[in-house]
């Protein structure tokens, strides 16, 4: 058994059937998230085998809920699987971010970090407003080293990358107008004329 990582459209109403359903199957750890925004969806990470996967996908996502699982007349897919799970632990709290969820891992103290160390979206662009918001117009080394700061402090990311930084940089020199300075990032240069 590995942790396999998929999502599916549908609605709140079906909660406890895609969980009790899942639960029929030779399954370890999982979680189950619903999210309501831009549409009602689920996003699962359940420890089990392909071929479980592969059986529950038919019998719940095909099946059942008639879903589409490749896009086709203009309409994207419904249901999908996650081909690599890169890093774990942020997948767990990536399933839970919105705070609807269902899992049965015991280990309360795992189940406290998953749930701190998650976010939603919303408060992810409430992050990014107050980065903004406090980033001073200076040169593009000081905001850089500002930008750094606030996204260590503010957005809860000790570990920010280059593009991030100068995304953000851009971004509040953008709200400025100071075009001088967006230049000088996007090209790695003055302007010279």
């Amino acid at each position: 058994m590995e942790f396999i990582a998929f999502m599916c459209h549908t609605t709140l109403e079906h909660f406890d059937y895609l969980e009790e359903t899942l639960k029929e199957y030779n399954i370890g750890t999982y979680f189950i998230g619903y999210e309501a925004q831009p549409y009602e969806h689920y996003h699962f990470l359940v420890e089990m085998s392909n071929d479980d996967y592969i059986k529950y996908r038919k019998r719940v996502f095909i099946d059942k809920l008639k879903l589409r699982g490749k896009p086709g007349g203009g309409q994207p897919r419904q249901y999908g699987k996650v081909s690599k799970i890169e890093d774990l632990e942020k997948m767990k709290s990536y399933t839970v971010k919105e705070g609807i969820f269902r899992t049965n891992l015991d280990d309360e103290e795992e189940l406290k970090e998953i749930i701190e160390k998650s976010f939603s979206k919303q408060e992810k662009v409430d992050r990014e407003r107050e980065i903004l918001k406090l980033l001073h117009v200076r040169s593009i080394e000081e905001m850089r080293f500002q930008c750094i700061e606030l996204c260590a402090i503010i957005g809860m990311n000790p570990r920010p990358t280059k593009s991030r930084v100068d995304q953000l940089v851009v971004m509040r020199l953008v709200e400025a107008k100071d075009w001088r300075k967006v230049y000088e990032i996007l090209y790695n240069r003055e302007l010279t004329y």
